[in-house]
């Protein structure tokens, strides 16, 4: 029943999720030299497109608009205009590529959003649109011919693993019913494709469609998918040759690793397409970069992204601000580190709550390594308030606190009882009053008789929590 409550959360989950599904498409136009542009478009529901856009990864130029976790904890409450903007400023933010032309941006209805647009990128290699092109490898072989083949992972896993999974599916069954459903859900809807039209004529290629001598298509369905994954399911021969995860089409056995292409896509062969580039670029690069280049700049102004993105980073600027106070700022002097005296280079706090107390977790790094049993003692001199009260004494205790030291470079290999560390860590626990805003604090880590490391950290702000040991909002 445990398992069956489990999948029906997780069932519930997927199809709030996918219930809109993916539609992308993405079309290239390859130089011999792999610079490139690409037709992208994407359509889909507000709801996934909110999911991925939290869910994407930090851009280099504007940092993290969100991550996934930030997306529960941010209370602001976006409306469909904005998420449309953050949806497309992730993918003008996609690495690789160095300008943006002819972007269409706007909402189908009041639930699905649709972008399109043409990206420029100087190598394929180092460029991420969609799902599928993301994940494509670009080399050359012997020959002198390109290939661009999609990245394929071994399987890893316990046989256990698998006789298990031919169990569960053996004769279909409740399991098999809830797989079915919950890939269903997630595979809904889902039509994703990539066309490459090569700088020279395709020699060979597998589980593309060859479209004609210079171009070629790959192409996932999720009806198809679907119907592949049913036929998978229901072998359970195949399914006991599977290692950890029936769904992970993309994994490839030790012994036959190109089997399952054979189920979903059409050939037991790499999914790969190799061409032999000629001399004559497709396309003036230089020339179309550069005027996209102004074209994408005046974009982002009359859209409103560039705006949207800088009210956005403010927002990240001001929440890691907050963060940065609740570590404390670490005090140094002169003193601390004369005739050649190890020091704390860094040390800083990390806060939880449970009730009204309050626990400090510090990490910190020292100078040079100091030769240890892993084992240190911290004493507190003192704390105060951010009006000067003494507040030593609401600490558990100050005196007798247990340090852990490691290695910031630990070596598995290393078996000795005493090893080189750089590593402190430790903690406070305590009640300090509810008006407390910030606190200082001095110390010392004894490492030995002979080597006592003191310490000042000054500012720590301390964060808010309500009864139940949640930030107040």
């Amino acid at each position: 029943m445990k398992k069956i409550s489990s999948y029906l959360a997780i069932l519930s989950v997927a199809a709030f999720f996918c219930s809109c599904g993916i539609n992308s498409k993405s079309t290239y136009t390859i130089n011999p030299d792999l610079s490139g542009k690409c037709v992208f478009e994407e359509k889909l529901g507000l709801d996934m497109a909110m999911i991925s856009t939290y869910y994407s990864e930090a851009s280099s130029k504007k940092g993290d608009l969100g991550g996934f976790s930030s997306m529960f904890a941010d209370t602001t409450r976006l409306t469909p205009h904005d998420m449309m903007l953050a949806f497309g400023s992730k993918i003008l933010s996609k690495p690789g590529v160095v300008a943006w032309k002819d972007i269409d941006l706007h909402m189908i209805g009041k639930d699905t959003v649709y972008f399109k647009g043409t990206a420029y990128f100087k190598n394929i290699s180092d460029e991420s649109l969609s799902s599928i092109d993301s994940s494509m490898k670009v080399y050359n072989d012997d020959k002198g011919q390109t290939i661009i083949e999609l990245k394929q992972k071994k399987d890893t896993g316990s046989s256990y693993a698998s006789k298990e999974y031919k169990k569960l599916f053996k004769g279909g069954g409740v399991y098999y019913s809830y797989m079915h459903y919950y890939m269903a859900v997630l595979l809904r809807d889902i039509n994703i494709s990539v066309t490459y039209h090569l700088p020279g004529k395709i020699v060979s290629c597998s589980n593309f469609a060859k479209i004609n001598d210079n171009t070629a298509e790959l192409s996932i369905n999720g009806k198809n998918m679907m119907a592949s994954l049913d036929t998978l399911l229901q072998n359970t021969d195949m399914i006991s040759k599977m290692y950890s995860n029936p769904s992970n089409i993309g994994s490839m056995s030790s012994t036959d690793p190109y089997k399952y292409n054979s189920l979903f896509f059409s050939e037991n062969k790499p999914i790969r397409v190799t061409y032999k580039a000629g001399d004559k670029p497709q396309f003036d690069y230089a020339k179309e970069v550069a005027e996209a280049k102004i074209y994408y700049a005046n974009f982002l102004k009359k859209s409103g992204i560039a705006a949207f993105d800088s009210l956005a980073l403010i927002k990240i600027e001001k929440v890691e601000a907050e963060k940065r106070k609740e570590h404390g700022t670490l005090v140094l002097t002169s003193e601390d580190s004369a005739n050649g005296k190890i020091y704390f280079k860094e040390l800083g706090a990390n806060q939880y709550s449970y009730s009204s107390d309050n626990y400090l977790s510090f990490t910190g790094t020292l100078s040079r390594p100091v030769s240890a049993s892993n084992y240190a003692l911290v004493s507190i001199s003192y704390i105060t308030s951010d009006n000067g009260t003494n507040l030593t004494d609401s600490l558990s205790n100050s005196s007798f606190i247990t340090a852990y030291l490691s290695s910031s470079s630990y070596n598995y290999s290393d078996t000795s009882s005493v090893s080189n560390d750089d590593k402190v860590s430790f903690s406070l626990s305590g009640h300090f009053p509810d008006d407390t805003k910030f606190i200082n604090l001095q110390g010392t880590l004894k490492i030995d008789t002979v080597t006592t490391i003191p310490f000042k950290i000054t500012k720590l702000y301390l964060s808010k929590k309500n009864g139940f040991g949640e930030e107040e909002k």
